[in-house]
């Protein structure tokens, strides 16, 4: 299997970084090679990405850790896994490294094409997505969207509405996700 590596820092605390990362329906929005990802299930999710052609899997989730880490494994398609960590710095912002290994598809040429740059392409690819992933979740507009949204599941917490702040984040996720606002600065 091939692995890279990529990091970013975002200036926003861990627990919005990692609500917004874990908006699968948005990845299109700044991971250039991915086209679309929808949920299957609570665990399970479906991707279509074009790198070296087009690609379909279904992965499950794996070592997943609220605000520490977001894990997964294909079950079909594409064999690939990977993780994603986040760490708060002291300065307030989050470290999000994210580590992915695949086999390269294409058998035999596609290991070639790995050792001749397609590998180096793609780390470089994803920095520039992570990058732009900071970008997007740094717009003004959507942090108002994102504190608004965990401002309101800690109140729903303190007043005993939900099981606790876990169950409320996924539900205020689920709901953000839903939506189809355009993202600003984001040309239909």
């Amino acid at each position: 299997m091939a692995k890279h590596t990529a990091s970013v820092v975002v200036h926003a605390p861990v627990e919005q970084v990692y609500a917004f990362w874990t908006r699968f329906p948005d990845y299109p929005k700044f991971m250039s090679h991915v086209r679309s990802v929808s949920y299957i299930d609570g665990e399970k999710t479906r991707w279509v990405v074009n790198v070296v052609g087009r690609h379909e899997w279904a992965a499950r989730n794996e070592n997943w850790i609220p605000d520490r880490q977001i894990g997964w494994r294909s079950i079909d398609g594409l064999e690939n896994c990977g993780l994603v960590a986040f760490a708060p710095r002291a300065d307030g912002a989050t470290e999000i490294n994210v580590m992915i290994e695949y086999t390269p598809p294409a058998g035999f040429f596609g290991r070639i094409g790995e050792v001749l740059g397609a590998g180096k392409a793609f780390e470089h690819q994803l920095r520039e997505d992570l990058a732009r992933f900071a970008e997007l979740f740094e717009a003004p507009a959507r942090r108002r969207e994102l504190d608004y949204g965990l401002r309101l599941a800690r109140e729903r917490e303190g007043r005993g509405d939900t099981g606790g702040l876990r169950e409320t984040r996924a539900s205020t996720i689920a709901q953000a996700t839903s939506s189809s606002e355009p993202v600003p600065g984001e040309q239909s």
